[in-house]
């Protein structure tokens, strides 16, 4: 058993130092930081803390948000540039990316959240240009891209945009998902 966290490195200080005190040396630090490790999980066995991420999830990820166990496998969601992925362990430090670019929609930039339905994945992914984005897994144990379906328009409705809190209960649909 071992609590796992997530760790990342954000370049907002450098960039708040910059404008403090412009200078090369924080135009170097700023350029370096796009060439480390940002995303590192830890994990913790109730004694002590170790890397949970070998060499982490890549040097694009920035952060993981979402995570999940199933099944005796944990799952995270991370945040990247290109389109935010999953990745899982079933022994917590060897890892693989199950679901890569923000399930080829680059835009897609971080996996918000991750749920079970029915023992399947329902993950919601952040889009900051179009709207959110809803995809669920078509099996328990999904491996790649072509194992999740849009469930959710992007950016569901307009009326959901403006203000959720204002749909009436009754006024909401219940989607199942395919058992198939």
């Amino acid at each position: 058993e071992y609590m796992y966290i997530s760790i990342y490195s954000d370049v907002v200080h450098l960039i708040s130092k910059f404008k403090r005190k412009p200078n090369f040396k924080t135009i170097l630090e700023i350029v370096k930081f796009f060439y480390k490790i940002r995303c590192i999980i830890l994990r913790y066995d109730g004694k002590k803390w170790e890397m949970g991420s070998k060499p982490g999830f890549g040097k694009k990820n920035i952060m993981a948000m979402a995570s999940l166990v199933f099944k005796d496998t944990i799952y995270f969601g991370t945040t990247k540039i290109i389109g935010g992925e999953i990745w899982k362990s079933e022994n917590g430090t060897n890892w693989e990316r199950i679901m890569k670019r923000g399930f080829s929609f680059p835009f897609n930039l971080s996996v918000w959240k991750i749920h079970i339905f029915e023992n399947k994945f329902v993950v919601g992914m952040q889009n900051q240009w179009f709207g959110c984005q809803i995809w669920a897994s078509k099996n328990e144990n999904p491996n790649n891209n072509k194992d999740f379906i849009q469930i959710a328009k992007t950016g569901m409705t307009k009326r959901l945009q403006i203000n959720p809190f204002k749909i009436k209960q009754e006024d909401r649909k219940s989607t199942r998902l395919n058992s198939s």
